[in-house]
């Protein structure tokens, strides 16, 4: 719980301080690769790109679409260990109010991309 706090309170931090409008991060690909810049960031997958359109930061930088997909990634994890119930659910999403936006509708997205086994 505490890494999904920690990561929740970077996501936000990273979101709050403008972050989010700076240069749009390019999708990977032959036209869009640009390996070796400056703010080139690790290659997105299908998965980790429909979680950042449901979510709508397909077009934020490299650094705003690495702390969601870390996010995402960490409340999967807590799933994986504490069970995927309702009241964890309720718990995740309560957790990271304050750095997302909709945190439920945060949380459904990552079920749904990041961690479909979870579903209900």
């Amino acid at each position: 719980m505490r890494t999904i706090l920690a990561t929740a309170i970077t996501a936000g931090v990273l979101i709050a301080c403008g972050i989010q409008s700076a240069h749009a991060a390019p999708h990977s690909g032959p036209a869009g690769n640009t390996a070796g810049s400056a703010n080139s960031g690790s290659a997105r997958n299908p998965a980790d790109l429909q979680f950042l359109e449901q979510i709508d930061f397909g077009a934020a930088d490299y650094a705003t679409q690495d702390a969601v997909l870390d996010l995402a990634r960490a409340e999967c994890a807590f799933l994986d260990t504490h069970g995927n119930t309702p009241a964890n659910r309720t718990r995740l999403a309560e957790s990271t109010r304050k750095a997302v936006r909709y945190p439920y509708l945060f949380l459904d997205a990552a079920v749904k991309t990041i961690c479909p086994w979870h579903r209900l």
